[in-house]
């Protein structure tokens, strides 16, 4: 312990401007302010207050974002890749290549089929995650087949095309971890996605609002208080733990303008993932 020096020895304290019962107030008031904030922290996890979505866990989902994309294809057959533009969100379900999007996103890509030869991939990032920052990025873009699409709970279940260049930039990438359990309302979300058509996935933010009940699907889906953006679609909904609760999905009319937006509960693709 290093000596007090010597012109103002402890003793000093006792000088005119010492005073005891401040002094023995403040060793009283001290302690109990240290435990008044240390129970507003903890009553906050204990009534399930969920922390705000940082950036170390979008970080995470940036490893798990795909570009659903269109190409097209020239008069000579061949597909232009240089005019690749993004459309659309999914994200990474497993290390097979399967992947979630809305159904709807599928819907619109073959009415624009229709109008204009093109052909639709999805991109990954080639070093397995999307950077942060304007940094340029590789990526790699692969030929896609669907597995299963729902209309009704705008659910699509696809997966990459298996071959050993595409398998590997697959497995640098981290499948989304699911959370069935519906969170409260109130509580703050995020959601990361190619909106725009933009070449590298955009953070969104928002609260979700309240629940609304799907008769056909018997299931409420989530009221988000979030404007949505074209491409967004697909996007995961997720919260501060980084669980996906859910598959963004635009809304219109009388929502949009009201700045809501549906999201589809998490529990939609695991039921689509289940074998029939």
């Amino acid at each position: 312990m290093w000596p007090l020096p010597a012109h103002r020895p402890f003793r000093a304290m006792g000088g005119p401007c010492y005073n005891p019962r401040m002094f023995s107030a403040a060793r009283l008031l001290l302690p109990l302010g240290c435990a008044l904030l240390c129970a507003s922290l903890i009553a906050g996890v204990l009534c399930g207050e969920e922390p705000r979505p940082g950036i170390e866990v979008i970080d995470q989902m940036k490893r798990s974002v795909l570009a659903i994309a269109v190409a097209p294809i020239g008069k000579d057959g061949a597909v232009d890749f240089k005019q690749l533009v993004t459309v659309a969100t999914a994200f990474l379900l497993s290390s097979d290549g399967s992947f979630a999007t809305a159904d709807h996103v599928l819907r619109d890509l073959e009415a624009y089929r229709t109008k204009r030869p093109s052909q639709q991939v999805v991109l990954l990032p080639s070093a397995g995650k999307w950077p942060s920052g304007p940094n340029p990025v590789a990526t790699r873009y692969c030929l896609f087949d669907v597995v299963k699409r729902d209309q009704i709970s705008d659910i699509a279940i696809c997966r990459v095309v298996r071959d050993p260049e595409n398998d590997a930039a697959v497995a640098r990438m981290h499948p989304v971890d699911l959370q069935t359990e519906v969170p409260p309302d109130g509580t703050e979300v995020r959601f990361l996605g190619f909106a725009e058509k933009s070449a590298l996935p955009l953070v969104g933010a928002g609260l979700i609002a309240s629940y609304q009940m799907d008769e056909q699907l018997l299931r409420p889906n989530i009221v988000l208080h979030a404007t949505g953006i074209g491409g967004w679609s697909g996007s995961p909904v997720f919260l501060a733990s980084g669980k996906v609760i859910g598959v963004f999905c635009t809304s219109t009319g009388e929502k949009e303008e009201a700045g809501l937006s549906g999201v589809r509960p998490a529990q939609l693709v695991v039921n689509a993932l289940r074998p029939k």
